[in-house]
């Protein structure tokens, strides 16, 4: 059973045993809230069934972008230079975009903000072949990233969202969306919170091209219509194609409390019913949640290290793999504790992060989380006198009905 797969039968279980107010309704195809510090869901519809992501595979698109400055290959002041066929003018009609004409000259940091503020086609493109040469090549790190965030059905084969050959479902996009706020969290600061930006500049224009007197980059708004009207809302992606019909991915965090909805296949009477559709569930079900759920954070419990035998030292207390945060219900979050089972004696050697026993996070009776204690450090083997001395030790408690053999630690 996967760490993901346990979170949501836990939560599953947590939502049967307290009563609360149902979600309210939403006309989405396919819909999935899910709070993020376990990845649970607390509410779902239709949330396997595939549909193309349109825009919302600009998220992937950023994550590569994410690898490449890792990497040092890149830096958001990184200059490029928009080449012919690349031009605004040459994607669909009605296309989003930025406006890049031939011959401009930008930053990697201005590709970026195009593509989270104002989902820019034109920007995917450029930075496709910045980054790999090729479209083809580009959506294969797509991919890879798709694949390294564990996602099994979703699949790009471009970088804008355009193609109705790009597939996802509600619930790896939650998953990727989760994924992606970990890993760039500089990215949901800098970007995807950002309400507007002025573009082009002048120094962004062709060469030879003459400045207005006056001019003032035109202003390109960011099309998340919860961003700056629903508090803690801050992310993350629209999209739309007349083959998935309106797709949103809104998070929003209050004091520790995360979550993330992902609405697939809503329809609408044009752009603006689409927008005002998103205000309307995104603030619906988002209220929902934070009315009713919370994260906490137990602290973990003193409790009595394990007897090492065999070891070059004697005891060893573990420490928590992973995070002991949970989202539980807002009624029984007073009552949220960790409990630690840890192994009461372990036989060494045992490399770092080897597991030593588990903590359970519970509220009131229902267990929310069940996290591997581990070892925080290699413990090789004693002299040989301590192994002698412990070999007898344990020779004599068997003989004698004592107890069992010390546990050998499990690897991580």
């Amino acid at each position: 059973m996967t760490k993901r797969f346990l979170a949501a039968a836990l939560m599953a279980a947590a939502v049967s045993c307290f009563a609360m107010e149902a979600a309210p309704p939403v006309a989405a195809r396919s819909m999935i809230l899910v709070e993020a510090a376990r990845g649970a869901a607390l509410v779902e519809r239709n949330a396997d069934e595939p549909i193309p992501p349109a825009s919302l595979a600009k998220l992937a698109t950023l994550a590569v972008l994410g690898e490449e400055l890792d990497s040092g290959r890149l830096s958001l002041s990184t200059p490029v230079e928009v080449l012919p066929g690349e031009a605004w003018d040459e994607l669909p009609w009605n296309s989003s975009a930025m406006y890049l004409e031939r011959g401009m000259r930008l930053t990697v940091g201005d590709l970026a903000r195009g593509l989270a503020v104002a989902s820019a086609n034109d920007a995917a493109f450029v930075l496709a072949r910045v980054v790999s040469g090729s479209v083809s090549a580009f959506s294969a790190r797509m991919n890879a990233v798709a694949r390294r965030y564990g996602l099994a059905v979703t699949r790009f084969e471009e970088p804008s969202g355009l193609s109705d050959r790009n597939v996802t479902t509600a619930r790896e996009m939650a998953s990727f969306a989760l994924a992606y706020l970990a890993e760039r969290p500089d990215f949901v600061e800098s970007l995807h919170a950002l309400p507007s930006f002025g573009f082009p500049k002048p120094a962004n224009f062709p060469p030879g091209r003459r400045v207005p007197a006056g001019y003032v980059p035109p202003l390109l708004e960011n099309r998340n219509p919860l961003l700056g009207a629903y508090p803690g809302c801050d992310g993350l992606k629209t999209g739309y194609i007349s083959e998935s019909g309106f797709n949103f991915v809104a998070t929003a965090e209050r004091e520790g409390t995360r979550f993330v909805l992902v609405l697939l296949g809503a329809s609408a009477t044009g752009t603006a019913d689409a927008q005002a559709r998103r205000v309307e569930d995104g603030s619906a079900l988002l209220d929902w949640a934070f009315q009713n759920w919370v994260t906490v954070r137990p602290a973990l419990p003193d409790f009595e290290p394990a007897r090492v035998w065999k070891g070059s030292e004697r005891v060893l207390a573990g420490i928590p793999a992973g995070s002991l945060a949970v989202t539980v219900p807002r009624s029984v979050s007073g009552d949220a504790r960790a409990v630690v089972e840890a192994y009461p004696e372990l036989m060494a050697p045992f490399p770092a992060s080897a597991r030593v026993g588990f903590v359970k996070v519970l509220a009131g009776d229902q267990v929310y989380a069940r996290v591997e204690l581990v070892a925080p450090r290699d413990i090789g083997a004693g002299s040989w006198l301590r192994r002698l001395i412990d070999t007898l030790v344990l020779f004599f408690r068997r003989a004698f009905g004592g107890n069992g053999a010390p546990l050998m630690p499990a690897a991580a």
